[in-house]
């Protein structure tokens, strides 16, 4: 049967979650940091060796997560004090 409205089922579609803070996205690979670690204790070789894989790419991803994280509020800092007229 075909959709009656098939204009709202388009528009449902579009509708996006909000994209998160920096904080919970960081806290969410952190997560899975974690997850994959304790993959590293499994007896199953391919999955220790896709543990030791996902350490290596989330570690990158942190890392990269932690300064865009630091040079926000940094940057946050300098529109304050510039826009604020100093302290």
């Amino acid at each position: 049967m075909a959709n009656p409205n098939p204009v709202q089922a388009r528009q449902a579609r579009k509708r996006r979650k909000k994209p998160g803070d920096m904080k919970a996205v960081i806290l969410k690979v952190w997560n899975a940091l974690e997850t994959a670690e304790e993959d590293l204790q499994n007896t199953n070789p391919d999955t220790r060796l896709k543990a030791a894989h996902a350490i290596f790419q989330g570690s990158a991803a942190f890392a990269r997560l932690a300064e865009a994280g630091e040079l926000e509020a940094r940057l946050a800092e300098l529109e304050r004090l510039v826009i604020g007229g100093g302290r």
